[in-house]
């Protein structure tokens, strides 16, 4: 005897496609989605059939094998089969409900903006994908940062200070300091495998805040104690400036013609620098300058030059200031441009000149020879600096118990006390009455 077939499986509806009369007087349709299994012999598969629409008079389905192709195709269906509406399109989309709202706000915004005419006077269409497209460049030129080596970009840094005319005693300064401060920053944990690599450092991009912080802390002193707060300042100052640069912006603004971009904020922006105590600057009496001149006639008087033009012109002493500068300077005795043809140290009309080159502000400026000043250059001839300059002027300096800058601060004290005139003394001394209020006067 065969044996009985199985009996068919009951169709699974997924869901009701029935239409209300609703539904039915406003044109809209309903469609539905029936798991359907077929069995022959000893298998077994399922279908998904998309019924409940007409056309040509005659009710309509059709089978996928998948339910995800059913549901795609219902939805593709029930908008071709929606009534048409003169304010509302439906589309099958990838967007989501805030992308749709973004995109209409869009289209609103550009709908009521100004008409725009190009060169020749033809309007300008503006869509929403041209608005996109210049808004994502808009965004690379302001965040899209270049992964520069920080040593290299300490080089360029330094050869764009040297072009832009900051002096090379001051790059040989910054110069030091970014260096060590490249050479702390290959020691960071973070930094252990690519620092095996010779010359590696990391870009100016992966600099954090917490990356100079750690660099501040890690400075030392006199006996290894902690730094000076000037020190403190000084680094801070020069890390600042490097990574302002590296920003190609002054401050908030873009520097114009400048299209640098090795990083976005500046790291340093957000310490607080140390506050320094500015002790009142050591100024020597009358008395005292006298006994100074003295000790310096009998015992050094190779650096009686030096010492009556630091005390009686106030041109800056330090082993890298002005007056050491000046003394290097081959037309201190000798005719130059720098002085109109003359020399720099003209006793015959009595003046002093300090060029640009040699003065720290950068600027040229002209000071008299005093009397007394004349007296002592015509009664002590010789250089500046005579050979062994430092080691004497070392013995010299603790004997007399001077500080840095003692010289200077006196004979501008004393300078306005003589002129009666700020301005006139802030002209010799090449600075401003405002540093002559904090510094120097009384």
């Amino acid at each position: 005897m065969p044996a009985k077939k199985a009996p068919k499986p009951a169709p699974t509806t997924l869901k009701q496609g029935r239409r209300s009369h609703e539904d039915k007087r406003s044109g809209r349709w309903k469609l539905s989605i029936r798991k359907v299994t077929a069995t022959q012999g000893t298998y077994s598969w399922d279908s998904f059939v998309v019924q409940g629409w007409q056309s040509g008079g005659k009710w309509q389905r059709r089978r996928f094998k998948t339910l995800l192709e059913a549901e795609a195709f219902r939805s593709q269906k029930s908008l071709e089969l929606l009534p048409d509406s003169p304010s509302i399109n439906l589309a099958a989309t990838y967007l989501c409900p805030a992308q749709i709202r973004d995109a209409e706000t869009a289209f609103a915004l550009i709908a009521k903006s100004e008409a725009l005419y190009d060169a020749s006077g033809a309007p300008v269409t503006i869509d929403l994908t041209k608005a996109a497209t210049h808004y994502l460049k808009h965004l690379r030129d302001i965040y899209a940062v270049e992964q520069i080596p920080m040593a290299d970009a300490v080089a360029l840094y330094l050869q764009d200070r040297l072009s832009g005319g900051v002096k090379p005693i001051t790059l040989k300064s910054r110069r030091s300091r970014l260096l060590r401060f490249v050479g702390w920053l290959t020691t960071r944990p973070q930094f252990d495998a690519q620092s095996i690599t010779q010359g590696w450092s990391p870009t100016v991009a992966s600099v954090t805040t917490d990356d100079v912080e750690g660099f501040l802390a890690s400075l030392r002193g006199d006996n290894n104690g902690p730094p000076a707060a000037w020190t403190l300042k000084s680094e801070m100052v020069c890390l600042r400036s490097f990574f302002e640069w590296c920003r190609g912006r002054h401050g908030e603004k873009p520097i114009p013609g400048c299209s640098r971009r090795m990083r976005q904020g500046n790291p340093c922006d957000v310490i607080t620098p140390p506050k320094l105590s500015s002790p009142p600057p050591a100024c020597l009496s009358v008395t005292e300058a006298k006994d100074m001149m003295r000790h310096v006639e009998s015992n050094h008087p190779r650096l009686a030059p030096w010492y009556s033009i630091a005390i009686f012109c106030g041109v800056r002493p330090g082993r890298s200031g002005e007056l050491q500068r000046l003394a290097n300077h081959p037309g201190l005795i000798a005719p130059c441009s720098d002085a109109a043809g003359r020399p720099l140290l003209d006793l015959e009309r009595g003046i002093l000149t300090i060029p640009a080159t040699v003065a720290k502000t950068g600027r040229r400026r002209v000071l008299p020879i005093a009397p007394n000043l004349a007296k002592w250059l015509e009664r002590f001839p010789g250089p500046l600096t005579p050979v062994g300059f430092d080691a004497e002027n070392r013995v010299a300096r603790n004997h007399l118990r001077l500080e840095f800058d003692t010289l200077r601060h006196s004979f501008i004290s004393f300078r306005v006390a003589i002129t009666g005139s700020k301005a006139k003394t802030a002209l010799e001394a090449g600075n401003s009455e405002k540093i002559i209020d904090s510094h120097y006067l009384h």
